[in-house]
């Protein structure tokens, strides 16, 4: 189409656009495209009535008179001509002369285009059998056109030139027929070649990928290149900040160098120093030796004020407790009592009080019994105990029990302090003039006894 109808086109699709002239509802898009569609039907026609539907060629023939010629010739004139051509197949009255234009015009284009491929002509077999194909194609519209001669109507001089033209054609089929025999004597040497061209397009296709790869490869590398360029950079500051360290360490390793100096002075002076202490450690580790045999009667001088803590305490007197007797005995009888038994699996504990003949008759007052244990290294011990008629227990000056009922055995645990730990029962008796007595066993952790109701024990 001309440029003509796409404007129109355009401008017929603008005026039909919904809302040029009346106001866009959606309801009426059909509306719209029904418009148009019957527009461009009717319209059409008038604006591409001048338009040629076919392409156009322009027809370039080597060796023989141009038909623009011919028809000069045929019309005595350089007066401008008009042609029209006929598309149909058939044939009206009064139109042979220009139907045999036309086939004319017909075998002078394919003529035309069998030549251009013969002169770029690079192939193979099956691409001359297409021309020898073509040439009796055109063999035969020579026959047709010498046989529509016979029946054709017109001057003797329509006629020569018509038959010259014809001649011409022969003339350039028979140069077609000797370049397609060159063709085929050649055929040998075209197929090496096009085994050459076909290595060389191989080569060209292994190029193509290998410079793919570099590419790929390149935009790697690039993207390395600007990461050590960064660096580079980076490094080049980094460098100068090392140097600048590097003058500052200069100047303090210099100002080392004389405190070294002055440090080997002072490791001098230390030395001789060193060696006067020598002479001391030589002199205390003797005195070390002296004191170290003076330890064991050192030890016994402590033991000895140990036994006169445990028998004062502070300034108050201590005194000597009474031993009743077994923890089975009588009026007590333990045997019979709930746990009793333990007092003897631990150590035979035995009873104890203040005052002598107790176990038969003994006075009210209450008196507090003291006893120091030394831990090996237990956290805590068992306690069993009993008073008659009833006891307060303290440990290290911490209120830990007390029983009211000397037919209750008590049995209880207590925490223990590195070293000395104090245990003070507080026992009374109910009443005068009846027995009165008190009994304990301690336990260790590993089951053996730690200490007992015994003549050791002390009173206040």
């Amino acid at each position: 189409m001309k440029l003509t109808s796409y404007l129109y086109i355009f401008a017929l699709a603008v005026l039909c656009s919904p809302g040029f002239f009346i106001k866009n509802k959606p309801t009426q898009n059909i509306l719209y495209s029904l418009i148009f569609t019957v527009l461009l039907y009717i319209t059409f026609d008038f604006v591409n009535k001048y338009t040629e539907n076919y392409e156009q060629y322009n027809v370039d023939v080597k060796g023989v008179d141009s038909l623009v010629d011919l028809i000069k010739t045929q019309s005595g004139g350089n007066d401008t001509k008009k042609i029209d051509i006929n598309n149909q197949l058939f044939q009206e009255a009064g139109a042979n002369e220009a139907n045999c234009w036309n086939a004319l015009g017909k075998n002078q284009k394919e003529l035309e285009i069998i030549k251009v491929q013969l002169d770029s002509y690079a192939g193979s077999k099956e691409s001359i059998d297409k021309l020898n194909t073509q040439l009796d194609s055109q063999k035969q519209e020579v026959e047709k056109l010498q046989d529509g001669l016979k029946g054709f109507e017109g001057t003797k001089t329509e006629i020569d030139q018509i038959n010259i033209q014809i001649k011409k054609y022969q003339t350039e089929i028979d140069k077609l027929k000797q370049q397609l025999v060159l063709y085929n004597q050649t055929e040998q040497t075209i197929g090496e070649i096009n085994n050459q061209i076909s290595k060389i397009q191989t080569t060209i296709t292994d190029l193509n990928t290998k410079i793919s790869e570099c590419n790929t490869l390149n935009s790697g590398k690039e993207e390395n290149i600007a990461t050590l360029t960064g660096n580079i950079r980076e490094q080049g500051t980094t460098i100068s900040t090392l140097e600048t360290r590097k003058t500052n360490l200069t100047n303090e390793i210099s100002s080392q160098n004389s405190s070294i100096s002055s440090l080997n002075a002072r490791k001098s002076n230390l030395t001789n120093e060193i060696s006067s202490q020598n002479s001391s450690i030589t002199s205390l580790n003797a005195r070390k030796s002296n004191l170290t045999n003076d330890i064991p009667s050192q030890n016994n001088t402590i033991n000895s004020l140990r036994s006169r803590i445990n028998n004062r305490e502070g300034c108050r007197r201590t005194f000597p407790v009474w031993v009743a007797g077994n923890w089975s005995m009588y009026p007590w009888n333990m045997r019979w009592r709930g746990g009793g038994t333990n007092f003897e699996r631990y150590g035979n504990a035995q009873w104890i009080w203040w005052s002598n003949g107790a176990n038969v008759s003994a006075s009210s007052a209450a008196k507090h019994f003291i006893y120091y244990y030394n831990n090996p290294g237990d956290s805590w011990l068992r306690i069993y105990a009993t008073a008659d008629n009833a006891f307060k227990l303290y440990v290290n000056n911490q209120y830990i029990t007390e029983n009211g009922n000397w037919t209750s055995i008590s049995s209880f645990t207590v925490n223990l302090q590195s070293g000395r730990n104090k245990f003070d029962f507080y026992a009374w008796n109910s009443g005068d003039n009846n027995p009165a007595g008190l009994i304990v066993s301690a336990v260790r952790p590993n089951g053996r006894t730690a200490f007992k109701t015994d003549s050791s024990w002390r009173y206040y």
